[in-house]
């Protein structure tokens, strides 16, 4: 099961808000649109609304671009974020849930349940039985857009010369 999901989440995506503006194609356009606004209420029409592009042409473009379907890719980014709150923070499911765009607990446990053939609250026990008990355990992250940040990955992005 733990490679399964390693295999499908290797863990958040981060986005800037300038990393969209500047996607170069429409599916990248869309891709990272999703990305940015999975934890929010996003239908077709919102995408359709964004892109320019009409609901069955979106549908089809996803369809080809992602082998999946909107609903379907939609819920993985979702899945993404929120096995990473399993994993790593002490929120509850049901927090996990809304924070990851799931409208409701009930939902969110039938959908998990479905693809992972466990609940969320056996996935978290089974994985990380210290979560149930213990402190917060919430990870913080630099932000990825920050200057100072970006100076120091250039650092090791040079190639030596000669």
């Amino acid at each position: 099961m733990t490679a399964c999901l390693c295999r499908y989440f290797s863990g958040p995506t981060i986005l800037c808000a300038t990393e969209l503006e500047g996607a170069s194609t429409g599916a990248d356009r869309i891709t990272e649109y999703l990305h940015l606004h999975y934890a929010e209420k996003v239908t077709l029409n919102d995408l359709a609304e964004f892109t320019g592009y009409n609901r069955t042409y979106l549908s089809t473009f996803l369809k080809i671009h992602t082998g999946t379907s909107f609903h379907e890719y939609l819920t993985r980014i979702r899945f993404q974020h929120a096995v990473h709150d399993l994993t790593y923070t002490s929120k509850t499911l049901t927090e996990v849930a809304l924070d990851n765009g799931f409208p409701e607990l009930k939902l969110f446990n039938s959908r998990f349940r479905a693809t992972f053939r466990q609940s969320p609250a056996e996935y978290r026990t089974q994985l990380a039985p210290e979560l149930t008990a213990g402190p917060d355990l919430a990870r913080s992250y630099c932000d990825p857009c920050s200057h100072e940040i970006q100076q120091i990955l250039e650092h090791w992005l040079i190639a030596p010369e000669g």
